[in-house]
């Protein structure tokens, strides 16, 4: 194996250019004068490089050979490289390519989710998958920070991390197609991270029950009610969760179902979305859309307590606490919070 490289032979990074603004204005900051910040911080850099140096010298002092022995220790290195060489892998003769690309989330995503955090759904669509390939979506290596030691000295570490997309859109901004692909994605880095089962089944089940229930509804502005449902419940989800007032994502709520959609139907801009349908259309960018402006108009509701009617009879996809023809009305863990506050 090649010794590493002795690093007091790395370049010394120019301390008063732009890169390093935002730690000389943290110096500046502290108290330190603005025509010293530069030197400041190359002073730190070459304690910390010469630091970096004195260990290197001592791990090549280490992996010096004793004397009298460095035949037999040849000798035994060549004898373990010789019984380690790796085999080639088996070629996979006849084997067939993958139909579509994988899709992985960024790691930012992935970070997030980690934590149990909410994140944008778009990061696990195919396009939030496909940015994260961009080489702009995490910050160069050669960047460096200001870290403060055990000893309360400034120190400079190189920043390796992970950032949040420019191109990220809230969930309201997706289509329903969308949703169900990030739920794919979604569900298979939780797996991935080492979530228990009972936790990836539940939200695996809260966005095919979804599907299942959209697709049994009639109304012209169903998607558009579905997703701005699974924009609101994801975020009340991780937003209680570690709470008495935490629920089971799994379980559907009509009462958030019914006054989500009563309260889009009862927008001003929703009633004048059919006016606004060109411009929507010519629209180049989902950031430059109301998420509102996107339903398409439909006939007031004809009472006020709409319901989800589930029509023609289940399949063997169905879900199979669902009965056909029932009206669902399950326990909603959400209302029943709110009357209690």
């Amino acid at each position: 194996m090649p010794n590493a490289p002795d690093p007091i032979l790395e370049p010394e990074p120019d301390f008063a250019s732009e890169a390093f603004a935002e730690d000389r204005q943290i110096l500046a900051d502290d108290g330190v004068a603005a025509d010293r910040t530069a030197a400041t911080l190359q002073r730190t850099w070459l304690r910390d490089r010469q630091r970096r140096h004195d260990e290197w010298q001592a791990q090549q002092a280490d992996q010096q050979p004793q004397p009298g022995g460095t035949d037999n220790a040849t000798a035994q290195t060549d004898d373990t490289a010789t019984k380690q060489a790796p085999k080639p892998p088996e070629y996979p003769v006849g084997q067939a390519p993958l139909s579509s690309r994988p899709l992985a989330a960024s790691q930012y995503a992935r970070s997030k989710t980690s934590k149990n955090e909410w994140v944008e759904h778009w990061y696990f669509t195919k396009e939030g998958c496909l940015d994260a390939e961009r080489p702009t979506t995490s910050i160069a290596s050669d960047t460096f920070g200001l870290t403060t030691g055990d000893d309360n000295s400034i120190q400079l570490r190189a920043v390796s991390t992970a950032k949040h997309s420019p191109r990220a859109v809230d969930d309201t901004y997706l289509s329903w197609d969308q949703i169900m692909v990030g739920a794919k994605t979604y569900t298979e880095t939780l797996s991935e991270l080492g979530f228990p089962p009972d936790y990836v089944k539940a939200w695996w089940t809260f966005f095919t029950d979804l599907d299942w229930r959209r697709a049994r509804m009639r109304a012209s502005d169903t998607d558009k009610i579905f997703i701005h449902y699974v924009s609101i419940m994801r975020k009340e989800f991780f937003r209680r969760a570690g709470s008495t007032q935490a629920f089971d994502i799994s379980k559907f709520s009509q009462g958030q179902w019914e006054e989500i959609a009563f309260e889009l139907r009862n927008d001003p801009q929703y009633n004048s979305s059919r006016t606004n349908a060109g411009d929507m259309a010519n629209a180049t960018s989902p950031h430059h859309v109301n998420p509102d402006s996107m339903l398409r108009q439909d006939p007031p509701p004809t009472t006020s307590d709409p319901v989800i009617t589930v029509t023609g009879a289940p399949n063997a996809h169905d879900p199979p606490h669902q009965p056909t023809g029932v009206v669902v009305r399950d326990h909603d863990p959400l209302d029943a919070s709110a009357k209690a506050t």
